[in-house]
């Protein structure tokens, strides 16, 4: 999986991009189609402001599906464990439809015989 970690007007440390990446490469596990991993981290609030929240954006990129997920807290690792929860369940979710369809023995399955008797 290609992993790519940017900073919307924040510079990210290295140590930061490591753990994030560690992280969210275990959601990979759970669908091993996926392609890219984007990590986007931003702050908002500023030097005047009393809590600087931290947002991280991740969008994971499979073939024919995009999977986005954000989240906020208090420190980035906060946020990145927030939107590791909320990348698992879209994960769980698409690995459960993309196996249905494809299985043969479903409820939905053609009938073996073509000719009406």
């Amino acid at each position: 999986m290609h992993v790519i970690v940017k900073g919307h007007h924040a510079v990210v440390p290295r140590a930061l991009k490591e753990r994030a990446t560690l992280k969210l490469e275990k959601v990979g596990r759970l669908f091993p189609r996926l392609q890219t991993l984007e990590i986007e981290f931003s702050e908002n609030g500023g030097q005047r402001a009393a809590v600087v929240k931290h947002r991280v954006a991740v969008i994971l990129t499979a073939p024919q599906h995009v999977l986005r997920a954000t989240a906020a807290g208090p420190d980035p690792l906060t946020a990145v464990d927030r939107v590791i929860a909320k990348l698992e369940t879209q994960v769980r979710r698409l690995k459960g439809k993309v196996t249905r369809k494809g299985r043969a023995g479903g409820p939905r399955a053609p009938s073996i015989r073509t000719t009406p008797m």
